[in-house]
């Protein structure tokens, strides 16, 4: 009865964005489900810093203008492994509950992903900004 939410779930749980259509059920399976893998993913960097490679400190131009713009990277405008560090930042943009965003929040999931990171000026004013981010819509979930 449940195979085909279960099914999509699994297939648009790490795509840019969900396909227009879904029926509620399971619309909120595949949100729920990004959500924990984004979570999941994040968590995994603050315990394993290899998992965080910087390189010569440059950004890619289309993905720092989607960070400002709170779009999630398109995996192919990524050109450098400090393009990958903003783009997991930028999981923020896509996060669907009040929960996950507590439990970012209540974990510092950001700031221990920051305290394994190098460079840490070059990085200081995204991570500030994401958790900003999170702080405006953990306050928005309380109201």
């Amino acid at each position: 009865e449940d195979y085909n939410i279960i099914h999509d779930a699994i297939k648009y749980h790490n795509k840019l964005s969900l396909p227009e259509g879904l029926e509620n059920r399971d619309l909120k399976m595949c949100k729920l489900i990004r959500d924990a893998d984004k979570i999941d993913i994040i968590y995994n960097i603050t315990i394993d810093k290899s998992l965080l490679p910087e390189d010569d400190g440059k950004f890619s131009d289309a993905i720092v203008n989607n960070f400002y713009e709170h779009k999630c990277a398109d995996y192919k405008d990524i050109k450098c492994d400090n393009d990958n560090i903003l783009t997991t930042l930028m999981f923020m943009y896509d996060i669907n509950f009040p929960y996950s965003f507590k439990y970012i929040k209540d974990h510092k999931l950001i700031e221990n992903m920051y305290d394994n990171i190098e460079n840490k000026e070059l990085f200081k004013e995204y991570f500030d900004y994401i958790i900003n981010y999170i702080d405006e819509k953990s306050l928005e979930t309380e109201n």
